[in-house]
């Protein structure tokens, strides 16, 4: 798969809340950023805070608004998120994520929420 395959497949993924295909796609050394400012390495990492931060949702869906790949294996996507939280309020926010890809696996993620 390219870059662009990868991270497309990853927002899929996140939008099933497929956690098994989301592991598939990370490694032991992959980084994250959340939209927080939050780090995680490692897939373990990664994938534990994936399943929390899936959980608090009823309901959640990314919708990617732009996409390209603005450099070898960085793809970069625009995305809008609406959801329901446990206590049934609408979160709505969109935000710019950069995916790098390497050797058929993601290596890196950083998320920028705007409000």
């Amino acid at each position: 798969m390219t870059p662009l395959d990868i991270a497309n497949r990853y927002f899929e993924l996140s939008n099933a809340s497929d956690f098994a295909g989301i592991a598939r796609l990370l490694c032991d050394t992959t980084t994250y950023r959340s939209g927080d400012g939050k780090f995680f390495l490692g897939a373990h990492d990664i994938m534990a805070m994936q399943r929390a931060y899936h959980g608090s949702f009823n309901q959640l869906l990314w919708t990617v608004t732009e996409v390209a790949e603005v450099d070898p294996g960085i793809v970069r996507l625009e995305f809008d998120f609406s959801g329901e939280n446990d206590a049934g309020e609408r979160i709505v926010y969109s935000g710019v994520e950069h995916v790098v890809a390497k050797n058929g696996v993601i290596v890196h993620i950083d998320v920028v929420r705007h409000a």
